[in-house]
């Protein structure tokens, strides 16, 4: 059988282009599964994500949320070469050098170290007294229990000389309540349902950390709070005075390589979601562009300065993408098409133009010989350069001559 090798290569290099242009198109929509990892289920990070999911998905994306106690792995997860999460959250101390593909979308709101004892050990004035006592917080590797053991490590407290209970949060919190520990350290936003639960422990009281400035001066990713008086409840006066505390500030997580479309969504919901105010900040005060644990994404940048893209804003992610990314190809291609368009007709004219000059020529020699003139070397010369345009071959012409050469074989 005969093979027709270039009807083959075309045929492989159109399936070969083709397949080029779907992957392409593939990359440049969003994902078809947005995943967010999160801290425990009942933690703070895990409350946010609950929120965030709603608005996504109202803009055309599907989520996934995955609960991980042990939340310090996120940043991992995130950072891997092959994409396994889209969107997490930390706290935690970092070397953004170590985590070169993940960038932050924004701080979006502080979450204090509380720190919980029982009554019955007395006042306690500050986080020096719970040396030896048995403490319970959450997963080791969770961001609250690093951040408690930087805290007290800053107080002389360590595993060594008292004793640590990790717990899943749930567990710790009601290890805590039944009177297993003698203290219970926690980072989670005031609003958490669990921190509510350990406020109306009438066994239970806060803890201060007097030196909650002195604290953050040298563990900088945490800062002073302060939580009012009469925060948590005006009529039992909860708690009764002020209380100086010591905050990480949270940030929302993202891969440097997130789907734009993703990202703007994603930010217009933490701007819905933590805009307002807070027992320990003013509304308006999240989310922010300063203060990042790690670089902020380029774009978030941006949107933090003037707000979501008009084509973000009116288009759904999944046309968005498709634009935002061929935008240019299609401009490049209408240009070429208007160029090429332009200059066909600019030679049609000249073309038209040149007939009708050599045609003018061959007139005027014409006359001449008719009138008797001898045609001399210079006339010769028009009459070549004329006759070349004046027989040269025209579309028109080569259409007339094949409807010439069809029509008799129609009778």
């Amino acid at each position: 059988m005969h093979l027709n090798i270039q009807r083959i290569f075309w045929l492989a290099l159109a399936l070969g282009l083709g397949y080029v242009a779907v992957v392409s198109v593939r990359t440049a929509l969003p994902p078809a599964v947005v995943v967010i990892e999160t801290g425990p289920v009942g933690g703070s990070y895990h409350d946010n994500a609950l929120r965030y999911a709603p608005m996504l998905e109202a803009a055309g994306l599907k989520v996934e949320i995955r609960p991980n106690p042990q939340s310090l792995q996120t940043i991992d997860h995130l950072n891997a070469d092959k994409r396994q999460i889209d969107i997490g959250f930390t706290v935690q101390a970092l070397d953004r050098t170590r985590y070169p593909q993940v960038v932050s979308a924004g701080v979006v709101e502080m979450q204090p170290l509380f720190m919980f004892y029982s009554k019955a050990l007395g006042k306690l004035t500050g986080p020096g007294a719970l040396r030896g006592k048995r403490l319970v917080m959450p997963p080791e590797k969770s961001a609250s229990a690093e951040a408690v053991r930087a805290v007290l490590a800053l107080y002389g407290i360590t595993p060594d000389n008292t004793p640590f209970t990790y717990l899943p949060i749930a567990q710790a919190v009601q290890a805590l309540k039944s009177g297993q520990h003698d203290a219970g350290l926690f980072m989670l936003a005031p609003a958490n349902k669990l921190i509510r639960e350990l406020i109306d422990t009438d066994t239970l009281a806060m803890l201060p950390v007097p030196e909650s400035v002195g604290v953050s001066r040298i563990l900088d990713h945490l800062k002073p709070t302060l939580m009012p008086m009469g925060a948590f409840g005006l009529q039992k006066m909860v708690p009764d005075s002020d209380v100086n505390l010591i905050s990480g500030t949270v940030n929302v997580m993202v891969r440097k390589d997130i789907n734009p479309a993703v990202l703007y969504v994603l930010l217009d919901t933490m701007k819905h979601v933590h805009q307002g105010q807070t027992l320990v900040s003013a509304k308006g005060d999240f989310p922010q562009a300063v203060g990042t644990a790690l670089d902020m994404h380029p774009r978030a940048e941006k949107w933090s300065k003037a707000g979501t893209p008009w084509l973000y804003a009116n288009f759904g992610p999944k046309f968005a993408s498709l634009i935002d990314k061929y935008w240019l190809l299609v401009l490049i291609i209408v240009l070429v098409a208007n160029i090429y368009n332009t200059l066909h007709n600019v030679y049609e004219f000249l073309e038209l133009c040149a007939y009708s000059v050599a045609l003018r020529l061959l007139q005027r020699l014409q006359r001449k010989m008719d009138a008797g003139h001898t045609l001399g070397l210079w006339h010769k010369r028009l009459f070549a350069v004329a006759e070349a345009v004046a027989v040269r071959e025209s579309q028109h012409k080569r259409a007339q001559a094949l409807v010439a050469k069809i029509r008799p074989s129609l009778k």
